[in-house]
């Protein structure tokens, strides 16, 4: 099974990926994680997702850049591209 990563609208195999050093995650090691699946290409409980990731990064403190809208056409594009990468068909 292939492990899949995004960073900074880019999608790619981890062992693909570059995380520059002074990102947040790596210069403060704060950050925000949530995690779901998707069946059919739809996200599960997208709504209760984005509740949570938003309510974290205000909680931290951290100022994020997607409205509701953008992150979830972003998460979007990350479960079209899984095709991708587990069947190997093309985006």
């Amino acid at each position: 099974m292939k492990t899949v990563g995004y960073y900074n609208g880019k999608i790619d195999e981890l062992e693909e990926m570059q995380v520059p050093m002074n990102d947040r995650a790596m210069y403060f090691g704060d950050g925000v994680y949530d995690a779901t699946y998707a069946v059919n290409r739809k996200i599960f409980a997208l709504e209760d997702h984005l509740d949570r990731f938003y309510n974290s990064f205000k909680l931290l403190e951290i100022p994020f850049q997607y409205s509701r809208e953008e992150l979830s056409v972003e998460l979007q594009k990350c479960v079209d591209a899984m095709k991708r990468f587990f069947i190997g068909g093309t985006e």
